[in-house]
């Protein structure tokens, strides 16, 4: 049994339409279903998404698998609840403040 290869839906599509830059060669099946496209839309103009304001970097964050106390976690998710903020953030910020406060001590041997 010869397998039969599938019917090609733009073998009878001209390549040659309204857009000039369309060239035979092998995007020639590309440029006409573009066109195709193009038809069916009808023309409706794509509207290109709103410029976003400049962002900060992104911070990278990693899932390290820590075991923290339950108690500590518990909380921090209240915290959390009660500031309308995300869980990692409230540890973020408690952490941020650990570090600051011990940078300020003498270091403890």
């Amino acid at each position: 049994m010869a397998k039969q290869k599938p019917e090609n839906p733009f073998a009878g599509v001209s390549t040659t339409s309204s857009s000039e830059n369309a060239a035979p060669g092998p995007n020639s099946t590309f440029n006409a279903a573009i066109d195709i496209v193009r038809s069916q839309v009808g023309g409706q103009e794509v509207q290109s998404p709103p410029a976003t304001p400049a962002k900060e970097p992104q911070v990278v964050r990693v899932n390290r698998g820590y075991k923290l106390r339950e108690d500590l976690i518990k909380e921090c998710k209240r915290i959390a609840i009660d500031d309308e903020k995300h869980l990692y953030d409230v540890m973020e910020e408690a952490l941020a403040a650990y570090i600051e406060k011990r940078r300020g001590q003498p270091p403890s041997l």
